[in-house]
Order: structure tokens, then sequence, then C-alpha cells
């Protein structure tokens, strides 16, 4: 991070980042959220969709997905409770689970809390992350 090196962090990955720069976790989403209507942790295939996320108006995730919501997979038991400064919520699910961070001074620093690796055969959303993953990481090795 301290180098500007772009980073794309995925679920633990993302939760990483956050610690890594002051924030906090919920330590189990389903204990801690028990009215929840959604299952963070899915029991369907890794490449099922079950449930949505609303991306916030202003974030890069937006710009990158070019959608305001859109449906994910979910693999998790434990969320962001404290997003770190410097950092902004970039997405949550209906139940307000933080579901993307990203920096807040426009470098590519980006985690999502769900696999999309596991969807990027069908889903254009994950293919547009990673494609903006492997741009921004160009353009560092270009500095």
């Amino acid at each position: 991070m301290d180098c500007g090196m772009p980073i794309f962090g995925i679920c633990r990955g993302m939760q990483a980042i956050a610690v890594a720069k002051g924030g906090t976790l919920i330590q189990d989403v389903s204990h801690q959220m028990p009215n929840s209507l959604i299952t963070h942790h899915q029991e369907a295939p890794r490449d099922a969709l079950t449930h949505r996320v609303m991306t916030a108006d202003d974030s890069l995730l937006k710009r990158l997905v070019s959608s305001s919501e859109f449906m994910v997979n979910s693999f998790h038991h434990q969320a962001i409770a404290m997003v770190p400064e410097g950092m902004k919520i970039a997405a949550t699910s209906e139940d307000q689970v933080v579901e993307a961070i990203e920096s807040g001074d426009g470098r590519f620093i980006l985690g999502v809390q769900w696999h999309p690796e596991d969807l990027a055969d069908s889903e254009s959303e994950a293919k547009s992350l990673f494609a903006a993953f492997v741009a921004a990481a160009r353009q560092y090795q270009l500095r």
C-alpha cells in the first residue's frame, strides 16, 4: 500500500486490507446479525449468485461494473465492522454488511467480500474487476 502498488483483495483479502489500515471486523456475521435474511456463507455451488449488493454512487466499483446493484456469491462469516481511515465503503448488501471497500484517495485499492474468481466465466461484473486490476498493474509497472 505504501508504494502505491494496485491491490485487489478478495474475501479475507478485503478483511486483511481493512485490518492492516486500522479497521475492525465483525467476528461472526450469523451470530452478531441474527436477524439478517441473507446467508453470507452460502451452501449453493461457488458459482451460484445468492444475494444482491448495492454500489456507492461515487465509487470506483460502480464505475468498473457500470451498475448500481448486482448479484454475488457469498462465503464468509466475518465482515468489516469499522472501515479504516483512508478507505470508503464501495458496496453493501441489503442487510448493510460491507461488501466492498476502496481507497478514498483514488489509488487502486479495492476489496470485495464475494468471490469474483468463481464468477468470471459468466458475470461481466467479475470480468470488469479483473480487467481493471490488470490495467492498473500494467500502469504501475510502466511508472
